[in-house]
């Protein structure tokens, strides 16, 4: 999402930041429910077909796996409709709240107009009336708008709740979430997960580079290597803070703290609108393999972050990402090489 809702704006968050998330669950059920046919197939098979313990102790773990399955697609299903009411329920208030945000500002500014007479000489009473019936009408504006929109950000927190006790009940059973904290932390109920990843890819085939050269390298060209916009540095320097922008689809800016060494660059989070928590690291390095070439890994470690930024990086959107920057560092290091 791209802010944080609150109550003066209890629509903020681009839903379709949640269209991964939605796709990934349909995909997972798809396949529940091919796995699942295809186990009953079995089950209704079997029978008659074989005899004896072998087949005894076999049909004990399939109704084991069928019983597994059966949890997973309920679960998958309830966080799938879950997210999906969610997604309308907060486009409805979004609309809702764009009419009364307008209507409050229109008002603002009549509450707080200083008027200045260009004699010394006191306004009329008809004067005096219209000024008290323009300033009386925009006071009940704004008044029934802040209303309204407080109406609106508890109808928010309700929907909020709503997706949360789903997830804390069912998505428990499909997503590697601590729910047993869901609601114990600071930035807000959605802000409850914790993942870390390395992953690792071959970036040059000349094994006469040498780590250190390659972060030199990754260092002096941000710009060109990662996939998203870095603010406030051209080069990586030990101490500096930079924002992130456009990181992740969901809370994807943020303010990170940059550490560095001869072989790896780190981030550490320190703002609170990013979609991990404060404190989250990720550290990029270059290191050789086995096969003796220089590869840039990426290790992540994340808490508080978004629930759904979570479910992303656990569902493979960090890889995706990662990958992209190793193939931008590939097209840098062969432009060095060609100077």
């Amino acid at each position: 999402m791209s802010a944080q809702w609150t109550k003066k704006n209890p629509g903020l968050g681009d839903m379709e930041s949640l269209a991964g998330f939605d796709s990934a669950l349909t995909s997972d059920l798809t396949q529940l429910d091919d796995a699942l046919s295809t186990l009953l197939k079995v089950e209704g098979a079997i029978h008659g077909a074989w005899q004896g313990d072998a087949r005894d102790a076999f049909i004990i773990e399939l109704a084991k796996s069928i019983t597994d399955l059966e949890t997973f697609q309920s679960a998958t299903s309830a966080t799938l409709t879950a997210v999906r009411d969610y997604v309308t329920s907060v486009e409805s208030i979004a609309r809702r709240a764009d009419t009364q945000i307008e209507v409050r500002d229109e008002a603002a500014p009549e509450l707080d107009r200083t008027y200045m007479d260009s004699t010394t000489s006191p306004p009329s009473d008809a004067v005096v009336r219209e000024r008290k019936e323009r300033y009386d009408e925009a006071l009940e504006d704004h008044t029934s708008a802040v209303k309204k929109l407080d109406g609106l950000a508890e109808e928010r927190q309700e929907a909020d709740d709503v997706l949360v006790a789903v997830l804390r009940d069912r998505g428990s059973r499909i997503t590697p979430l601590d729910m047993d904290e869901l609601l114990s932390r600071d930035r807000g109920s959605i802000y409850t997960g914790e993942y870390d990843y390395s992953y690792a890819f071959p970036i040059s085939d000349d094994i006469m580079l040498t780590p250190e050269q390659a972060m030199d390298i990754f260092k002096a060209n941000p710009g060109k290597i990662f996939p998203f916009e870095i603010e406030g540095a051209t080069t990586f320097e030990d101490g500096q803070t930079i924002r992130l922008v456009g990181a992740a689809p969901i809370d994807g800016s943020g303010d990170v703290r940059v550490s560095t060494t001869d072989t790896s660059v780190t981030f550490t989070v320190v703002s609170d609108d990013y979609f991990d928590g404060a404190g989250s690291t990720i550290t990029f390095r270059t290191a050789i393999g086995t096969d003796g070439l220089v590869y840039l890994v990426q290790d992540a470690d994340a808490h508080d972050a978004n629930a759904f930024a979570a479910i992303g990086a656990e569902n493979g959107g960090a890889a995706l990402t990662w990958n992209t920057q190793a193939q931008n560092f590939r097209d840098v290091l062969a432009e060095e090489a060609a100077k």
